[in-house]
């Protein structure tokens, strides 16, 4: 059974039940667990992004070769 906004507010007060937090404490928190992260250099992104763009385009153009001899052989098998 889940809580609803009036049982937690009735249940504030028991053990286990976390509190609320207003929303600028939230955005604190945020800040501060972002400021926290190790950010990769710019030249590793553009790099591992340069690699994953060049490896969908060679997957694309080999599916479509493959994707080419399997409508000629189908297509030979058919008759068409």
């Amino acid at each position: 059974m889940g809580y609803n906004y009036a049982t937690f507010i009735l249940d504030k007060g028991k053990k286990g039940v976390k509190n609320m937090t207003s929303p600028a404490q939230f955005i604190r928190q945020v800040k501060q667990e972002v400021a926290k992260i190790t950010w990769l250099p710019r030249s590793d992104v553009l790099r591992g992004t340069f690699i994953v763009i060049v490896a969908s385009v060679m997957l694309a153009a080999f599916l479509l070769c493959v994707d080419l001899l399997f409508a000629r052989v189908v297509g030979a098998i058919v008759g068409g």
